[in-house]
């Protein structure tokens, strides 16, 4: 049933509109008035620790107000997410590093994570994507991809794969691998990416999925060689590596490792869109870039509805895979 709107209803209605915006420039003019922290998940030393601490540099020179960093990891990163995501107020004042592993992996293969990214964290904004590579050892009687899964069609389990550990990106894509190629590759987990750069070079696995940046070094002595990439693009610092599809994989999905940052939901659109734009000018800064570019990461500048949209694709996508191979992280 239509209701007519009175002049009276309309002039509170628009007042009470205009007491809003202004409220939200008032008090994106104020923010900070205070210290910022940024919730690091994972032990210092790492790329997080790292890039955490650039950005936050750059923020408290121009928002005049210190950024510390909060460093709170365990349990695959998701120990400090939940804290953001459940415990810290929605102000803006504690800003969350965030990659595959704390935001979607890890929580996917947790019964209970503690918290839903979709439900209770807000993207502010994305900073840097790293596909991944397959690698194979130098003496590798593979010279393709399309050799490496004929083999692994016909010898199964006797041919493996390495990764980072149980729920890492690279058990993920060995897990995909298996399922777009219909092969059974033997999972071999290591505890991070120096033993399992080692168990490559010396043929203790077969192949391995890899970032860019730990693979060129072996790559320019000879000592590996890489098949394909897991990105719908072939990747700029590495042209001549075919995509996964390009490959014979038509469908394997983009895998990237990826670095954001984000706040917990409900804080103020306003805050929210001053801390991504200058998240993405620092990004775009050349010393920046060139960061980036020494470790084979490409900027991702995405806004927060881009990012929030690829985190649900990312879960939908690898979800299934996670739970067919029967993960459990708690």
């Amino acid at each position: 049933m239509h209701h007519p709107v009175t002049r009276r209803q309309w002039l509170s209605a628009s007042v009470a509109a205009a007491a809003l915006l202004q409220a939200g420039v008032l008090r994106a003019e104020t923010y900070p008035s205070r210290p910022v922290r940024i919730v690091v998940p994972f032990a210092p030393g790492g790329g997080a620790d790292t890039w955490s601490r650039i950005i936050g540099q750059r923020l408290s020179e121009e928002l005049h107000q210190p950024v510390v960093m909060d460093s709170r990891p365990g349990a695959s990163g998701v120990i400090g997410s939940r804290y953001v995501a459940r415990s810290a107020p929605a102000d803006g004042y504690t800003l969350l590093f965030g990659t595959g592993t704390n935001i979607t992996l890890g929580p996917l293969a947790m019964k209970s994570p503690g918290f839903d990214f979709e439900q209770d964290l807000a993207p502010v904004a994305g900073l840097s994507l790293q596909p991944l590579f397959i690698a194979v050892p130098a003496d590798s009687p593979f010279r393709t991809l399309a050799e490496l899964v004929e083999a692994g069609r016909k010898e199964g389990n006797k041919l493996s794969f390495g990764s980072t550990g149980m729920g890492s990106l690279t058990h993920v894509a060995g897990l995909v691998l298996n399922k777009s190629a219909q092969t059974s590759l033997l999972h071999v987990p290591y505890k991070g990416g120096a033993p399992l750069g080692l168990a490559l070079l010396t043929a203790e696995v077969s192949c391995s999925f890899i970032i860019g940046n730990d693979a060129m070094p072996h790559v320019k002595a000879g000592k590996i060689r890489l098949l394909g990439v897991t990105a719908a693009r072939r990747s700029p610092f590495s042209p001549q590596v075919p995509t996964m599809r390009e490959a014979g994989l038509a469908d394997f999905p983009d895998l990237a490792a990826w670095f954001a940052f984000f706040v917990r939901a409900g804080t103020p659109a306003d805050i929210v869109d001053l801390l991504n734009r200058r998240i993405v000018r620092y990004v775009a800064e050349p010393a920046n870039q060139a960061r980036l570019e020494q470790t084979m990461a490409e900027p991702w500048t995405a806004s927060p509805g881009e990012l929030m949209a690829a985190l649900r694709q990312e879960a939908q996508s690898l979800g299934p895979i996670l739970k067919a191979a029967g993960i459990a992280l708690d």
